[in-house]
């Protein structure tokens, strides 16, 4: 306990931790995501037994379901279900037919390549809808394009995509080269993780005319209206870097190029509905970057499969079978009790003004919570058909008609007042999450289990699990993020000058306190990376100890084991790799032996000293 606690509480666990088939890790999350995997495998398993109305919610989710388990029918046809829309792709002969043709493929299988319109809250008013516009983009992160071996597996990845997709080993080998050239610039001008969270560097808003003015060769205005929509006076750009760079591909001189790369991204999304040969070639790919061994079953794909495509009537299902509404009561009154501990905390702070102060607490007010389940259930796709390849349809044409349906909602919201009472997460998501726009917490029914939260376990435990994930969600308010959004989820500055300074002081030090910290022997931790996750782990430290502490003998021991075990993972040296250069998250043992350290009641509660392996001096 005293040299590595994280170790220590989790060392029979980590011992017999085995990593699942067709996973690069094993963790108490995952472990989670596979009960509840079983749940819905249940769920799918007795909704066939029955024969169910068409267009009812369970025909579509047993249909599906059955669309996606059916490998032989998947194996027949092959390359069959795309094969016309690649054949588009390479009959277009002009920059401004390829454009249209990927407009029309995209109207038809919701899965455009070149440019993309969608429609989003606006940082700097959340309760208006802009159109934000992106292009070109890499496939992978930047690591990819830098480290050899991963070069190696993405170049074998692509040229095995495209030779399923009808080349000849050569001209793919050939094709592969230049498609990865491509993308190999594009990243290099692209934001790196971290940037995407700063609101300096990742919003950016032109008018129509000035985004019209980087694609000459061809009329964009038209390409909004032929995608359906009517045409925006605003356009944001989240990386402007990457569009400003992938902008100068659009022309006849790289029409071939363009071409290629429209049909290996089509492949690259479409690949996982066709036959065993686009999954075994996936599993390969896996394989060599992440270290996954192994493969998961067709009946572990399908389940998840069904978990992605149709999470509202899923959803709807497993909360009547699952969830507990005396859970969903519990959950909000520990929520109300942690914004009012934030409240005092807040109010206290030596360092921060009175007029900060105030537009803290009135953030703080303002915050919305979700629990559970969404109080209406959307109708998006409720004329959606979804057939069983009995019925002619397909697993490709399932997916489509599902992407379209999302699409065309998206349409319909131009003109129209952001609704903020819709979910973004499937309510048997093992997570949880702050979302700085709505200024509101998400705590799905699927997070609210053992070892998170049982009626069982002693208040300390539950505060150390489900308590620890709502404290976190409300610090992410007020993390180098959140605390550039106001109340109503607003980009705006509520800090005075000095109060922001300050901040900044101290979002810097836990910057360098979490940098530089050993994962694995060569792999190292990025404390600008995962600056905001910190924050939030010991700001909901902080507010869950001062909750404890209002109980009569708190159990500090209890608390901090629960923390260590929610957190417990092991993975491949391949993800683990991948992770630190990716993954805005500390990783676990660093997450819970970094920020335990930080609090006297844990030195107290296990008698750390300046001997110890967990000592740090105080600053």
């Amino acid at each position: 306990m005293k040299d590595d606690f994280y170790a220590a509480v989790n060392k029979e666990w980590l011992d017999n931790s085995q990593i699942p088939a067709g996973e690069a890790y094993n963790s108490t999350l995952l472990q989670l995501d596979y009960e509840n995997e079983n749940r819905i495998s249940d769920i799918l398993n007795t909704l066939l037994q029955k024969d169910w109305p068409r267009g009812s919610k369970e025909q579509k989710l047993v249909d599906f379901y059955q669309s996606a388990l059916d490998m032989d029918s998947r194996n027949e046809q092959g390359i069959e279900p795309v094969r016309k829309y690649l054949q588009a792709y390479e009959e277009a002969d002009s920059l401004e037919q390829l454009i249209q043709t990927d407009i029309n493929i995209n109207r038809e299988t919701g899965n455009g390549q070149l440019l993309t319109y969608y429609l989003g809250q606006d940082l700097q008013d959340s309760s208006s809808y802009i159109m934000y516009h992106w292009a070109l983009t890499p496939t992978w992160d930047k690591d990819f394009y830098t480290s050899p071996d991963k070069r190696d597996a993405c170049m074998k990845y692509i040229t095995r995509l495209l030779t399923l997709s009808g080349e000849d080993e050569a001209t793919a080998r050939s094709v592969a080269e230049q498609i990865f050239a491509l993308e190999k610039e594009l990243s290099e001008n692209s934001l790196d993780p971290e940037e995407y969270y700063d609101v300096d560097k990742a919003y950016y808003v032109y008018t129509l005319e000035q985004l019209a003015s980087l694609y000459p060769d061809f009329d964009l205005k038209k390409t909004i209206t032929d995608t359906g929509y009517q045409l925006p006076d605003r356009v944001c750009i989240v990386d402007e870097g990457l569009l400003l760079k992938s902008a100068q591909y659009f022309n006849e001189d790289h029409l071939e190029l363009l071409k290629d790369y429209a049909t290996f991204k089509f492949i690259y999304a479409c690949g996982f509905t066709l036959s065993r040969e686009f999954i075994e070639a996936r599993q390969e790919f896996n394989a060599l970057v992440y270290g996954v061994e192994g493969e998961k079953s067709d009946q572990q794909r399908a389940v998840n499969a069904v978990k992605e495509y149709l999470p509202l009537y899923l959803g709807e299902i497993y909360v009547e079978k699952y969830f507990s509404e005396e859970a969903k009561q519990d959950v909000e009154e520990m929520v109300a009790n942690f914004i009012e501990v934030y409240k005092q905390k807040i109010s206290n702070l030596e360092w921060m003004s009175t007029e900060t102060k105030q537009r803290a607490l009135k953030k703080l007010d303002n915050i919305n919570v979700k629990i559970g389940y969404p109080d209406k259930w959307s109708a998006t796709l409720d004329n959606t058909d979804i057939k069983s390849y009995a019925d002619g349809g397909s697993y490709f044409d399932n997916v489509c008609r599902i992407n379209l349906a999302y699409i065309n909602e998206n349409i319909a919201k131009q003109g129209q007042p952001v609704d903020k009472s819709t979910w973004d997460m499937p309510v048997y998501e093992v997570n949880a999450y702050y979302d700085v726009q709505n200024n509101e917490i998400i705590f799905p029914a699927g997070i609210l289990q053992e070892p998170f939260y049982s009626f069982t376990a002693s208040p300390a435990e539950n505060y150390g699990g489900i308590g620890m994930v709502i404290a976190h969600e409300i610090t992410h308010a007020f993390d180098n993020t959140g605390a550039r959004f106001d109340e109503m989820g607003n980009v705006n500055n509520w800090w005075t000058e000095d109060d922001n300074r300050n901040f900044e002081e101290k979002t810097k030090r836990v910057q360098e306190f979490y940098d530089g910290l050993e994962i694995v022997a060569g792999i190292e931790s990025d404390g600008e990376l995962t600056l905001f996750e910190n924050i939030a782990d010991l700001g909901a430290i902080s507010c869950c100890l001062k909750v404890l502490s209002q109980y009569e003998n708190p159990d500090y021991q209890a608390f901090f084991k629960s923390y260590a075990v929610i957190w417990r993972t092991t993975m491949k040296r391949e993800m683990a790799d991948y992770l630190s250069k990716v993954d805005v998250h500390s990783n676990s043992k660093i997450r819970v032996n970094r920020t335990v350290v930080n609090f006297a009641e844990f030195y107290e509660a296990f008698g750390i000293n300046e001997t110890d392996g967990m000592y740090v001096p105080p600053e």
